[in-house]
């Protein structure tokens, strides 16, 4: 009896392997691509779907494709080598990585196929190889071709494949050389690779530092959140990432901020100075002292009196950026709100929105706002928005800014009328 309830399982299992088969012939698309995810999920049960599966990689329907080559890879036979091999040449670049990942998971004799594809015309298939003998863990007899790649004219090529020979100190050296180079898709590869595997030292930090500075954001970014990993080298270079603080764009003052973590606990009196003299690095230094909130807050409630109010405001934007943490200095900034500057008034305003919900307390700095510089006009306009009909006494104030010719300030009153009179 139990031999025959297996033999039913099996018999069941096959037939439904058998219905995805088919499905890889449905009119649909979507079916098609469906199929050949869940042919790829069974893993190494689904071997028998190899041949259809490679016939699968012409389909009419680029997603169908893709699934397809990620479900040979996931599936693990070498039977798909043969099938995969020519779509290392192809122009499209998602189809290149997808084979290289799906070669290197099938490993064997793909690795063979790999290195040759790194002697190919084309660089595009050169990087494609390179990469998949990265995933493959750079094998023993594919490492004389990876060397030789080194010298490829392609930084691309030389990036994966200084990559596939970490940590061996040739292949650090020539990251290095990229991560300075002016081609951004070879540094920003290089980038990437000294942050997986790359050795922990003042070097490569310094390199990364300088990649901060590029004119290529991307890089920019991964090399500011690469920094992330070198602390030590951090606590060192501190004076040198303070001045990207204040100048880099957004995203990469968050990432230099999350870096500078750990310096802010040894050294919150060097952040504050940076807080004290630049506007627009309120949320950065916040997230840099998140591991030192009490500290950061007494010392930004302690600037709220201060005699200039740039500073005061900056101090209060601060504490609104802190959230939660800023708590036990509500009463601070009530008072602060109180203040005749506008810079003052509106920060201190918005902190107690986030810490209080209570508009009587932040109404009046937020209407007084309306007065001041366009920056903390803007400010104001979209706070007393978010009051909703708490603010209903501004509305007169609003209708006119909402005919400014400044386009912000006029769409930034308009939605907070909408707000305000829902």
């Amino acid at each position: 009896m139990r031999i025959g309830f297996m033999l039913l399982a099996l018999v069941t299992v096959a037939s439904a392997q058998d219905d995805l088969i088919r499905q890889l012939k449905s009119p649909s698309a979507s079916k098609r691509r469906s199929a050949a995810a869940m042919l790829g999920r069974k893993g190494k049960e689904a071997a028998a779907a190899v041949p259809a599966l490679v016939e699968a990689l012409k389909d009419s329907n680029s997603l169908v494709r893709f699934q397809s080559i990620v479900a040979l890879g996931d599936i693990g036979s070498e039977q798909a080598i043969s099938g995969l091999q020519p779509l290392l040449h192809t122009p499209d670049v998602r189809t290149r990585q997808l084979v290289a990942t799906s070669l290197a998971k099938i490993g064997g004799r793909a690795a063979a196929v790999l290195t040759e594809a790194l002697q190919a015309k084309q660089s595009a298939t050169r990087e494609a190889a390179a990469d998949g003998l990265r995933q493959l863990g750079a094998p023993k007899e594919s490492r004389a071709a990876l060397r030789a790649a080194l010298a490829d004219e392609s930084g691309t090529v030389r990036a994966f494949a200084a990559w596939a020979l970490l940590p061996d100190d040739d292949a650090a050296t020539a990251l290095v050389t990229l991560v300075a180079a002016d081609d951004a898709r070879s540094a920003t590869t290089a980038v990437r690779a000294l942050r997986a595997v790359g050795p922990r030292n003042e070097t490569v930090a310094r390199c990364l530092l300088a990649a901060v500075a590029s004119k290529h954001e991307a890089l920019q970014w991964n090399a500011a959140s690469a920094l992330a990993d070198f602390p030590k080298q951090v606590l060192a270079m501190r004076a040198d990432i303070y001045p990207h603080l204040t100048r880099a764009r957004f995203s990469v003052r968050a990432a230099l901020a999350s870096a500078l973590r750990p310096v802010a606990k040894l050294h919150l009196d060097e952040l504050f100075a940076v807080l004290r003299a630049h506007d627009q690095v309120a949320p950065h230094v916040a997230l840099a002292c998140a591991d030192n909130a009490a500290a950061a807050v007494d010392a930004a409630a302690a600037l709220l009196s201060h005699e200039d109010a740039a500073v005061a405001g900056r101090a209060a934007h601060f504490l609104a950026a802190m959230g939660k943490h800023a708590k036990p200095q509500v009463t601070a900034l009530a008072e602060a709100a109180k203040r005749p500057e506008p810079v003052v008034g509106v920060h201190a305003a918005r902190a107690l929105w986030v810490l209080e919900r209570d508009a009587t307390l932040v109404y009046p700095a937020l209407q007084r706002g309306l007065s001041g510089p366009t920056a903390i006009r803007l400010l104001a306009i979209e706070s007393l928005g978010s009051l909703g009909p708490a603010a209903l006494d501004a509305a007169p104030m609003l209708e006119l800014a909402a005919k400014s010719k400044d386009a912000r300030i006029a769409r930034a009153a308009k939605i907070a009328l909408r707000r305000i009179r829902k």
